[in-house]
């Protein structure tokens, strides 16, 4: 990306020259994601794209108050990425993020739609994991509600929580129960997806 940066700045080639608001964004990109934290196939995507087009991506990942929708002030989640249309395995998803401590049963049921047509499989999952990495919470934990048993019917009891975390190591994944009563703070700026409203 470096290369790619100081490449832009010839004077032969004017339409790849980057704006100070974009190098900006490309600077919060190489701290926000050091070395190797960035899977190969999204930067070989974005290796050589347009600088339109790299900018959409990076003000995508890192002006996500530009693309948020807020219902109300009470929220206790915000929707990211509002316009723009985000399919995982031919379903259409949605991402937000914790803006007020909540549990999980005040999270979810703040969406204002039965559990039932909250949860995602597993494969789905992966699949967000791998085609949507850098829409993962890098501070945190996101969040995927699942059926324990995807036969059984969506109750607390039926239901938990993949906590998938982006660390030096690549992605790891924690599952906690979905009764659990444990608050999980907003200040980490933790993400939920869950299959479109």
């Amino acid at each position: 990306m470096k290369g790619r940066i100081a490449m832009s700045k010839s004077k032969s080639n004017k339409a790849l020259l980057l704006k100070r608001v974009e190098f900006e964004l490309t600077q919060r990109m190489q701290m926000h994601f050091p070395w190797g934290r960035i899977p190969p196939d999204v930067l070989a995507t974005w290796n050589g794209c347009p600088a339109d087009v790299l900018t959409e991506k990076l003000f995508e990942m890192f002006s996500v108050s530009r693309l948020a929708k807020v219902e109300n002030t009470d929220s206790i989640l915000r929707r990211l990425y509002a316009n723009k249309e985000i399919t995982v395995a031919g379903r259409k998803v949605e991402v937000y993020e914790l803006v007020k401590d909540a549990d999980y049963a005040t999270m979810y049921g703040s969406l204002g739609v039965p559990l039932e047509n909250l949860w995602m499989t597993k494969l789905q999952r992966e699949a967000f994991c791998k085609e949507h990495y850098y829409k993962l919470c890098k501070n945190g934990r996101t969040f995927f509600l699942h059926k324990k048993d995807e036969e059984k019917p969506a109750t607390p009891e039926n239901l938990v929580v993949a906590h998938v975390g982006v660390d030096s190591d690549g992605l790891g994944v924690n599952v906690y129960r979905f009764e659990g009563d444990d608050e999980w703070r907003a200040e980490c700026q933790r993400r939920l997806v869950s299959p479109q409203l």
